[in-house]
C-alpha cells in the first residue's frame, strides 16, 4: 500500500509522517545484546502512535554501521529526512545509526528531526545536540564497551522518561 501525502502528513489521518530506520549489525561484539529488527520496528511503531505520527516507510538494514560499509537504505532514509520528504526519522539507538561519529550527526542537527529513541534524544532539540554529538563519538570507538548504551541507561546520564 502506497502512502499518500498531503503537506508532509498522512492524507487519511492528518498525522505527520515518520520513517523508521531499523539497522541491525550482522556482526555483534562479544557480550552485545542488540535489539532485533522486529523488536526495533515494534518499538518504532509504538513511538509513532504515542507521538501522533503515521509510518511512511520502514527502512530495514542488516549491515554493519561501521564507516567503510556501503549503506544504501541508511543513505536513502537520510536523504528523505534531509530533503523534507518526511518530517521525522526514528532510530532505536544512536549507536545503531552510524559509527562515523559526529560526522554522521552534525548535518542533521537543527536541520532535520531524527529521534534516537533509546537515549530519548531529538536532533531538533537544542539541549539534546551536545548529547547526540557525544554519543555519536562514543559509538565510533571500535573498542568493546562493557556497558553498551542499549543495555545500561546510566551511560547516557539521561532518564528514559522525558
Amino acid at each position: 500500500m502506497e502512502a499518500t501525502t498531503q503537506n508532509g502528513a498522512c492524507a487519511c489521518h492528518g498525522r505527520p509522517w515518520v520513517d523508521l530506520l531499523l539497522p541491525k549489525s550482522k556482526i555483534a561484539r562479544e557480550g552485545e545484546r542488540a535489539l532485533s529488527i522486529r523488536a526495533q520496528e515494534d518499538r518504532g511503531r509504538e513511538w509513532a502512535d504515542e507521538h501522533g505520527y503515521s509510518i511512511r516507510k520502514v527502512w530495514k538494514e542488516n549491515l554493519s554501521a561501521w564507516s567503510d560499509v556501503q549503506r544504501p537504505k541508511y543513505d536513502a532514509a537520510m536523504s528523505a529526512v534531509l530533503n523534507g520528504e518526511v518530517p521525522c526519522l526514528w532510530v532505536y539507538a544512536l549507536d545503531r545509526f552510524s559509527r562515523k561519529g559526529a560526522e554522521a550527526v552534525v548535518p542533521i542537527l537543527g536541520r532535520a528531526r531524527v529521534i534516537f529513541d533509546y537515549e530519548r534524544l531529538d536532533s531538533m532539540d537544542e539541549r539534546d545536540r551536545r548529547w547526540i554529538i557525544d554519543r555519536a563519538e562514543n559509538a565510533s570507538d571500535p573498542a568493546p564497551c562493557t556497558t553498551p548504551p542499549y543495555v545500561n541507561a546510566c551511560v547516557t546520564g539521561r532518564s528514559r522518561s522525558r
